[in-house]
């Protein structure tokens, strides 16, 4: 398992990792106080935190860019831990400065092999909603640079 964060390419570099770290606390808050809702997420964000801690920090784009990212995580058909962290009104006028998730090595593993021209990420061939989902957060997973 990693966790991989896209932060706001507006930022300086020490503000991106600053952002991470606001992002993964909360995170581990949520999911502190959620506990049994959506155990699966849960224990998936447990044991990333307990077992893995692994931290990929890709740019994400700017705000628009990070909205569009948290609703395909909020709509998305999947059980994966996730968050997001935004400034208040005074600091960044509200502004999303990173989005988190935690993901399985198969689907980090996928996006490893579709960069590398071994595995196909035609979503024309998927007929199953969660796996175009994959498919579709691969891409993401493709299209960012590391930070």
């Amino acid at each position: 398992m990693r966790a991989y964060f896209f932060v706001n390419n507006w930022l300086s570099q020490i503000q991106r990792g600053i952002q991470v770290a606001h992002c993964a606390v909360e995170m581990a808050r949520y999911y502190a106080r959620h506990t049994g809702v959506g155990e699966t997420r849960f224990l998936d964000f447990e044991e990333w935190a307990d077992q893995h801690k692994t931290m990929i920090v890709l740019n994400g784009g700017g705000h628009a860019d990070l909205n569009d990212l948290t609703g395909f995580l909020s709509q998305g058909p999947h059980d994966l831990p996730w968050g997001y962290f935004k400034e208040d009104r005074e600091s960044l006028n509200g502004a999303v400065t990173c989005v988190g998730v935690v993901i399985p090595e198969r689907i980090y593993e996928k996006a490893r092999m579709v960069r590398e021209g071994t595995l196909c990420n035609s979503k024309d061939e998927l007929r199953d909603p969660r796996l175009e989902w994959e498919a579709d957060l691969i891409d993401r997973l493709n299209s960012c640079s590391l930070a």
